[in-house]
């Protein structure tokens, strides 16, 4: 009896957080009055690097933002004798840890150091995503698959940049200020859709409506 009424409450759990589970979009780039743009201001173009960890990198270009991640790779001798020629070194590379690719690399008495710098595009105004920019924000509209848009927020200070998302159910209450905002099903998800004017989207982000922020330092 236990057993199956453990097996009631697990299940009803499992489908109560399924039904409270929901997800958000903007129907249209935003903010909806402002054109598009093809790129970043020459001002803010450059590598940045991520405030708790070092590693990773954010960088724009005139036409997009990539992120990078340097990941460290440690091998011995005994490491590289191991391999069996798996790991070889060539034209001051080291080869074998990424598939057609030299590493620059240190020794350091018997260990081998090699960096390699992971590259993945983060954001490009092509291909349904929209760029646009007002009041000195930067607004990076992503197109998803079911053709709506995820919006964050790319914000220049003294220091760097400032990256703002939105965690919808943090801050449900305010979306439901706006004027237009439908509610439907998205591969059986709740959905909220919204369609705000300049004015509701403004004032959206001046009461903090996108909370999440990270912060990236100047290179």
């Amino acid at each position: 009896m236990n057993y199956l009424f453990f097996l009631f409450t697990y299940f009803t759990l499992v489908a109560y957080g399924q039904s409270d589970f929901s997800s958000f979009y903007f129907a249209e780039p935003q903010p909806n009055n402002v054109a598009p743009a093809l790129q970043f201001d020459s001002s803010i173009i450059g590598e940045y690097y991520a405030e708790k960890d070092t590693l990773f990198r954010f960088v724009i270009t005139s036409d997009s933002i990539y992120t990078q991640k340097s990941l460290l790779f440690t091998l011995t001798k005994k490491d590289i004798r191991k391999s069996k020629g798996k790991y070889f070194f060539k034209n001051n590379k080291l080869h074998g840890i990424v598939a057609n690719e030299g590493l620059t690399y240190i020794k350091s008495n018997d260990t081998t150091y090699a960096i390699y710098n992971q590259k993945d595009l983060y954001f490009k105004p092509s291909g349904g995503n929209v760029l646009k920019k007002q009041n000195n924000i930067y607004y990076l509209n992503e197109k998803e698959d079911n053709g709506y848009f995820t919006t964050y927020l790319l914000y220049p200070t003294s220091k760097g940049i400032l990256i703002f998302a939105l965690d919808h159910e943090e801050v449900l209450s305010k979306i439901q200020q706006f004027n237009t905002l439908d509610s439907l099903q998205i591969d059986n998800i709740k959905t909220y859709l919204a369609r705000p004017n300049s004015s509701e989207i403004n004032r959206f982000i001046q009461d903090r409506g996108f909370t999440e922020v990270t912060q990236y330092l100047k290179n």
